[in-house]
C-alpha cells in the first residue's frame, strides 16, 4: 500500500494514507466493506486486550494471592471476579484513553506496561530455576507500580 500510495497519491501524503487510498481506488460498496472490516478488526482487538488483561488480573493475580483461601472459590465466585475485573480494566482503559495523549503515546504506554508487568517476570520465571508464585506476583506488582508512578509523574527518561 505504501509503495502504491507514492505512485497514486504523490509524496506529499504523510498520514491517513490507507483511508485516502481506499477512497480513491474503491467503489462505494467496497469502501463500505473496507470500513466495516477495519472497525471489526479494531473492536476485536479491543475486546481481546480487555479480556486478556482481566483474565490475567483475576485468574493469575487475585486467585494466587497468599491471603486467599483456595477452598473458598467456586466457579460462580470466580466468574463474578472475572466480570468485575473486566469492568475495572474497561474503566482504567477509558481513563487512559481520556488522558489527552496521542494515539502513538497511548500505544507506547500500553506496550511498556505490558513489558514491565508481564514480559519481564515471564522471562525471569523461564530462566530462573528457583522462583515461587510470591516472587512472580511481587515482580508483576513492582513492575506495574513503578511504571504507573513513571506514567503518573510524566517522567520522560
Amino acid at each position: 500500500v505504501a509503495l502504491g500510495a507514492n505512485a497514486v497519491l504523490g509524496e506529499s501524503e504523510e498520514s491517513g494514507v490507507i483511508t485516502r487510498m481506499a477512497v480513491k481506488l474503491l467503489n462505494p460498496f467496497l469502501l463500505l466493506i473496507f470500513v466495516l472490516a477495519v472497525i471489526s478488526a479494531v473492536l476485536s482487538t479491543i475486546d481481546s486486550a480487555t479480556m486478556a488483561a482481566a483474565s490475567i488480573l483475576g485468574q493469575n493475580l487475585f486467585l494466587h494471592l497468599p491471603v486467599v483461601r483456595k477452598k473458598a472459590w467456586n466457579d460462580k465466585t470466580v466468574l463474578r471476579l472475572q466480570r468485575i475485573c473486566v469492568i475495572v480494566i474497561a474503566l482504567l482503559s477509558l481513563a487512559t484513553a481520556f488522558s489527552g495523549q496521542t494515539a502513538y503515546e497511548l500505544l507506547r504506554d500500553s506496550y511498556s506496561m505490558t513489558l514491565v508487568g508481564l514480559f519481564v517476570p515471564l522471562m525471569a520465571g523461564l530462566y530462573w530455576k528457583e522462583v515461587s508464585n510470591r516472587a512472580t506476583l511481587v515482580a508483576m506488582l513492582a513492575g506495574i507500580g513503578c511504571w504507573f508512578l513513571h506514567w503518573l509523574l510524566d517522567w520522560e527518561f
